[in-house]
């Protein structure tokens, strides 16, 4: 080119480090009688075609040689980690700077891309000047004429945001979760996750006899009188209170719930002998017998339950069936003067012929039910 200085007059030549060739290459071979051969022109041409199609992708683009070194980064590689391609080219990851836990990461999998020639895709963070940001990677193998994997191709693609929102989006599901499933009063198991709880229990029995529980109703005695006389704000306070107390009876394979108002119900599980079940119910009354001071009152409020127990019986089919006798159980404690608790033993439960007594019983137990409510 020296010694035609008009040649390439006018025409703007281009020239990137990480080229395998440039223009100035062809023109020099043409001046000295020495055309290159057209496969290897094709060659250089594609490389410059990719070099050029990749600086105008968003993603991260570099290429390694087998001895792990950069052969090439693009602008967006440079734009997202902040340094110039020069401080990459020709070294390894920790020559580059990378801290010494993610560089032997992802070395190992540079050498077994070598190795086996298998594409990968990985994910990790790493620590830019912008912060720390989450990449996905794809690896894949170039071969050479030979089948030979002769350099590593990797894309890298900044996710940061992405798992960011799939975070959000996973602890929103959550917390609509748990709306669904919970007591907004209490943050307690709601009457929906109680009766599921309780199906899986019945479903259990149903396939080994041998499994045992109860259901546990309680019923707050005296609550309407707090709603009436001190507001239905400290009837909540009350509430809170009785929950986080009745929560702290149970065991870990217990469930509390909130049904409604002031009842509330126990599935206690596994059982090993019916008086496990009394002995869950009379910590609790104790335990939720201590006083509870209410905004605006003066002396404080001894809170009482009255507990109904209904044991595991083959005779009932479903969750309702269950929760229709625990209830039961728990009028016949309110009747009996309440603070107390009452064990519904299991048995045959009304026939044919005995369903008249029990329509009678049921209407019993009604009538029982609106004249304790009015008390």
């Amino acid at each position: 080119l020296d010694r035609h200085p008009g040649l390439l007059q006018g025409t703007r030549l281009v020239y990137d480090a990480e080229a395998m060739f440039s223009l100035r290459d062809i023109a020099r071979a043409a001046v000295e009688g020495n055309p290159m051969p057209a496969a290897e022109q094709q060659a250089r041409m594609r490389t410059r075609e990719y070099s050029s199609l990749s600086e105008h992708l968003p993603d991260l683009i570099c290429r390694y040689d087998r001895e792990l070194r950069y052969l090439y980064v693009n602008q967006a590689f440079e734009r997202f980690m902040e340094r110039p391609k020069d401080h990459y080219l020709g070294k390894t990851h920790k020559e580059a700077g990378f801290e010494a836990p993610l560089a032997i990461l992802l070395d190992k999998q540079l050498r077994d891309i070598l190795d086996d020639g298998q594409a990968r895709t990985s994910e990790f963070s790493i620590v830019v000047p912008t912060g720390q940001r989450t990449l996905e990677v794809r690896l894949l193998p170039e071969l050479s004429e030979d089948g030979l994997v002769q350099s590593v191709l990797s894309i890298g693609r900044d996710v940061t945001e992405r798992r960011k929102m799939e975070q959000a989006l996973r602890e929103s599901e959550e917390r609509m979760r748990q709306l669904a499933f919970a007591d907004s009063l209490t943050g307690l198991p709601n009457r929906l996750l109680f009766m599921q709880m309780l199906e899986h229990a019945i479903q259990h029995r149903r396939r080994n006899q041998d499994y045992n529980f109860a259901v546990l109703f309680l019923d707050l005695d005296r609550f309407k009188q707090v709603n009436d006389t001190y507001g239905h704000g400290a009837g909540d306070l009350l509430l809170k209170v009785l929950a986080q107390r009745i929560q702290s009876c149970v065991r870990p394979t217990d469930t509390a719930c909130r049904l409604a108002g002031d009842e509330f119900a126990l599935l206690v599980t596994p059982l090993a002998t019916p008086d496990d079940a009394v002995t869950v119910a009379n910590r609790v009354l104790e335990e939720v017998s201590g006083a509870v001071i209410l905004p605006g009152v003066t002396a404080p409020f001894l809170p009482r339950l009255s507990i109904g127990v209904a044991l595991a019986d083959g005779n009932v089919s479903d969750a309702n069936g269950y929760l229709r006798l625990a209830d039961a159980a728990m009028y016949s404690a309110k009747y009996r003067g309440g603070g107390r608790v009452v064990v519904l033993p299991p048995g045959p439960r009304p026939t044919t012929e005995s369903s008249n007594k029990f329509a009678q019983l049921r209407g019993e137990v009604a009538l029982l039910r609106r004249a304790v409510e009015q008390l």
